[in-house]
């Protein structure tokens, strides 16, 4: 009797990726997202292939066996949502669910012994499978390959007539224009009242050197993505996409905006080039507007997702447990103290090569995780396990040295700017949002946060370098969907961009379109 070829547990294996990232593409995942799950769920299925012929002989119960397995590793946070979370509630838990899995091998051998599955069922399980395959490969390839139409127009919002290359101060020599969003960064009077840090030195080192700081600078919404998709798009996201709805969930409408917008495209009209640094944010990994990348590849939210979704996260709980680690429990991947001095090195390279250019990166800091002291000294990474309240005083100071650090490099970047570049450059260091101290940095709804979390969550650091009398465009209740249209006013005669009124809305993780106005001081547009 000759072998015959079952190769379906591996197929299952694949197909739990394929099916996870299917589930989660609102969330902006890209094909390079999948490669490292996608590898090491075929070693995984390998593995109970060979674990499965200790307890059952039978090929087709075998294969049976195996695949089951296989996919509850693989899909451990599917079947045990019932159990308590290993990172939430620690290695108890942890433990708990081990001894579920141990439990459930134990009853799918049984069953698979009692059923007997014949060769036909193999078949039929077999072009399940495939089918299922097919399906999900059709589909995430239909929504990350861009249609006609989304190159041929820009999004709504985006840039029109633009202005002349002749026109504005910059004539003949366009500056270059630095984008850094500043993740997490709360403004001067937060960080006092709360954190107990005076940031004045610093903003007035930066004034010192050309900047304009805002005394009551603010953020537009409370989730980066949108913030920033406001800020490129140079306007308020309902009216660059009218048909967002309040219950909306699929937020890819959004990420295409941080990818193609009126900023982008208007500036490589006026022949910028454009240098886009990742970020491990999967909406900010990329751009395909981008003239240069930086880095060439980095480790996605998803990564850390589908590892969250398997035993794992149980058998690690257990083994910090047993080590005594500070926290196991990670909820996304954050830049590392290395990657993070790197970008400020690669940054303060560009301003050497030729103009113009726009630069644009978004670094995860002073967001948590916690990875440097105020002196810019490496630590081992922290997330704090609880930070709801803000009652931690561990994580304020935490908090607090990694914006000293912040400071530190971003004064230093400034000055490197300022004395290579050709002529005076535009720098925007911008904030998103504030701290505020919630949970995982995930917006509840606001009967959930305190009142000082709501304001210092839409109160932000920003510092603008605004050369050739830029800073007429500026003021200090400015938010971030007016910068780029101060800009373009200033610099390419773009009149027609006049100030928007300042507002901020409020919304949560799970109902980031359901937008809530927050009433703050200064809504008044300025010049």
């Amino acid at each position: 009797m000759s072998r015959r070829l079952i190769v379906y547990p591996f197929l299952a294996a694949v197909y739990s990726v394929l099916a996870l990232a299917q589930q989660n593409l609102h969330q902006g995942i890209g094909p390079r997202d999948l490669a490292v799950p996608l590898m090491l769920s075929l070693p995984i299925a390998a593995f109970y292939w060979v674990a499965a012929k200790l307890f059952v002989r039978d090929p087709d119960q075998h294969a049976a066996v195996a695949a089951v397995w296989a996919l509850g590793f693989l899909m451990y946070g599917n079947w045990t949502f019932f159990l308590p979370s290993p990172q939430e509630e620690g290695p108890r838990a942890g433990a708990i669910g081990l001894l579920a899995s141990l439990a459930a091998a134990v009853v799918v051998v049984l069953l698979v012994r009692k059923l007997r599955p014949s060769q036909r069922a193999t078949s039929v399980i077999t072009v399940m499978l495939v089918l299922l395959l097919a399906w999900s490969t059709v589909d995430l390839a239909a929504a990350w390959i861009p249609s006609s139409s989304d190159d041929a127009a820009a999004p709504a919002g985006g840039s029109n007539a633009v202005a002349t290359a002749d026109s504005g101060p910059a004539a003949g020599g366009r500056p270059d224009v630095y984008l850094v969003i500043l993740d997490a960064y709360s403004r001067a009077d937060d960080l006092l009242d709360i954190y107990g840090h005076d940031n004045t030195g610093f903003e007035d080192a930066l004034r010192e050197r050309g900047f304009f700081v805002p005394k009551a600078a603010r953020a537009n919404y409370v989730s980066t993505y949108i913030a920033v998709a406001a800020m490129l798009g140079q306007d308020y996201v309902r009216t660059l996409l009218p048909g967002l709805r309040p219950d909306q969930k699929d937020r890819r409408p959004v990420f295409r905006l941080l990818k193609d917008n009126r900023t982008i495209r208007g500036l490589k009209e006026q022949g910028y080039h454009f240098v886009y640094f990742r970020s491990p944010f999967p909406p900010l990994s990329d751009s395909p507007l981008a003239d240069e990348r930086i880095p060439d590849r980095v480790s996605g939210e998803f990564e850390l997702f589908w590892f969250r979704n398997t035993t794992i996260v149980p058998i690690h709980g257990v083994w910090c447990w047993l080590r005594r680690c500070p926290n196991p429990g990670h909820p996304f991947t954050g830049e590392s103290s290395e990657e993070l001095f790197a970008k400020f090195d690669t940054l303060a390279a560009l301003a050497s090569t030729p103009s113009p250019k726009f630069v644009f990166t978004h670094l995860l800091f002073p967001h948590e995780p916690f990875r440097v002291d105020a002196r810019c000294d490496p630590i081992p990474p922290l997330w704090p396990s609880e930070a709801t309240t803000g009652t931690d005083p561990k994580v304020r100071e935490l908090y607090r040295d990694q914006v000293e650090c912040a400071n530190r490099l971003l004064l230093q970047l400034v000055d490197t700017l300022l004395a290579r570049s050709a002529e005076p450059p535009v720098i925007i260091f911008q904030g998103d949002h504030g701290y505020a101290r919630l949970r995982w940095g995930k917006p509840p709804p606001l009967e959930g946060a305190t009142e000082d979390q709501v304001r210092e969550r839409l109160s932000v650091f920003a510092a603008y370098h605004f050369p050739d009398g830029g800073n007429a465009v500026l003021y200090d209740s400015i938010s971030p969907v007016n910068v780029f249209r101060g800009l373009f006013r200033h610099y390419f005669g773009e009149h027609d961009l006049q100030a928007l009124p300042d507002q901020s809305f409020w919304s949560t993780s799970d109902q980031p379109f359901d937008l809530t106005p927050i009433e703050q001081p200064g809504s008044t547009p300025g010049p």
